[in-house]
Formats: structure tokens, C-alpha cells, sequence
């Protein structure tokens, strides 16, 4: 029953997303923008809504699972909270350039520290599955 309501959710989901794509492409017109404007804002607002109801979905999944399975669950929350504790360390690592590509988009302090956080956070998860696969083939090695 659950998985009905799911799968009839998600091709609710799909037919609106795919009749959102077909409406702009067939009223879009490259010659005429200013008449091409409504369906484009039509389309966006489409995606915002489609969005939303995804991040609404996959945020009850989520409570239904925590409560169903709290100890499964644990290991996930843990490994949620080490993503967000390296991101902090980074966020605190990382510190504002003022680059000229930086000038030219007008990135602010605040957002360039953002990415340069981002860019750690995602050097450091690459170097430690690096590490991680590294340490399974030696490991898997001396065992036989």
C-alpha cells in the first residue's frame, strides 16, 4: 500500500515536471522573448513547486524512517554529523580571497569563504575515501 502511494506521488510528479517541459518548449520563441516570458516564468515556478514537493517528500521519508528504524537510523545521523562537522571546520579553515574572477562576479567575504569551505570539505571527503580504499586493499592483502 505505502509503495502505491509513493509510486502514484512520484508519477503525479513526473507528469507535472514533463508537462512544464512540453508547454515551454512549444510556446517558446527565440525571435520573440518578450512573448516567450510567461511561459518561461511558468516553467520556473513549475520547477520551484516540483522542488518543494521533492524536499517535502524526501523530509517526511526521512521522519518515517527515523522513527520506524531509530537504530538503523543512528548510523546515518552520525554520519550526517560528521558531513556537517567537517564542513564547520572547513567554514573556520577557509578564509576570503579577492580574486579578480571574484571582483568580476562581485562575490561578497561571506560567499567566498562559502566556497572556499565547499572546496576543502570536498578535497578532504576525496582524500579520505582515497585513504579509505587504500587502507581496504592493504588491509585486504595481509588478511589472506
Amino acid at each position: 500500500m505505502k509503495t502505491k502511494i509513493i509510486n502514484i506521488i512520484i508519477s503525479i510528479l513526473a507528469v507535472l515536471s514533463s508537462a512544464s517541459i512540453v508547454v515551454f518548449a512549444m510556446k517558446y520563441n527565440a525571435s520573440e522573448p518578450d512573448k516567450s516570458v510567461f511561459y518561461q516564468s511558468f516553467s520556473l515556478y513549475v520547477t520551484y513547486g516540483l522542488m518543494i514537493a521533492a524536499a517535502i517528500i524526501l523530509l517526511g521519508f526521512v521522519i518515517y524512517q527515523l522513527i520506524k528504524n531509530f537504530k538503523q537510523a543512528k548510523a546515518g545521523m552520525i554520519g550526517v554529523a560528521i558531513v556537517v562537522g567537517l564542513f564547520i571546520i572547513a567554514y573556520l579553515l577557509s578564509f576570503p580571497q579577492n580574486s579578480l574572477i571574484e571582483q568580476k562576479f562581485a562575490v561578497t567575504d561571506h560567499m567566498s569563504k562559502l566556497i572556499g569551505a565547499g572546496l576543502l570539505s570536498t578535497y578532504i571527503m576525496i582524500t579520505c575515501a582515497i585513504l579509505a580504499i587504500a587502507w581496504t586493499t592493504v588491509a585486504s592483502r595481509f588478511k589472506n
